[in-house]
């Protein structure tokens, strides 16, 4: 990428670490949000509704290092009396998570039986399952997007910088995969952040944000 800079005659970027790269690389663009953020928004309806997962394999979270995040959920869907639905937002990479971690053992047995997973073919589906959440636990940069935008309250869970950004401006908890806490910790933490949706000022102020890469396609377009 570095080298690739050296042709680049304008650029923008989705988050302060990409765009501050750039810039000490000599190449520096303007700083916007991820494209996905012009997405329209929906309301919330979610008090009372299912927690949904975005979850996906990792190389970070292999055999017994998923029990905290599965303990931890487990006990905040007893508590909370929640439905958990498993939304693969990438469909083939994350399908079948569910039925892979209680193939291990790894899935407490009262868990499984709250759980589900559903199949959704555009954003605008996904939409509609996030704006009925009471919390969404994201490890997909888009699925925190989408959720957000939809109004649901969210944790990010981290194995990529760029969820650890989204995460920062959108000013909700982030969970980094490399530094797993306890389940009782994790499950204090998530249940504090149960029906409490995101700011709206700062999903308008995100979206406002990622107009600046249409205007720079415009401008070179236009030339």
């Amino acid at each position: 990428v570095r080298r690739l800079l050296t042709l680049v005659q304008d650029s923008s970027w989705r988050d302060p670490g990409s765009a501050a790269l750039a810039a000490a690389w000599g190449r520096p663009g303007q700083l916007g949000s991820d494209p996905v953020w012009s997405l329209a928004t929906r309301l919330w309806h979610g008090p009372g509704g299912p927690l949904v997962l975005c979850w996906r394999p990792t190389p970070l979270l292999e055999g017994e290092r998923w029990l905290p995040l599965l303990e931890a959920l487990d006990a905040v869907a007893a508590a909370a009396d929640r439905e958990v639905i498993w939304l693969p937002f990438h469909r083939d990479q994350d399908r079948g998570l569910l039925l892979e971690l209680d193939r291990q053992g790894l899935l407490p047995r009262r868990l499984a039986l709250r759980s589900r997973e559903q199949l959704v073919a555009t954003p605008e589906e996904a939409m509609e399952i996030f704006s009925g959440a009471c919390l969404v636990l994201s490890m997909r940069l888009h699925g925190l997007i989408v959720a957000a935008l939809a109004g649901a309250p969210l944790v990010a869970l981290s194995y990529d910088p760029k969820v650890q950004a989204a995460a920062g401006a959108l000013a909700c908890p982030c969970l980094d995969l490399e530094q797993v806490q306890d389940a009782r910790a994790l499950e204090q933490e998530w249940c504090q952040q149960l029906e409490k949706p995101p700011l709206p000022q700062v999903v308008e102020g995100l979206r406002e944000d990622s107009r600046v890469h249409r205007e720079l396609l415009r401008r070179w377009l236009g030339r």
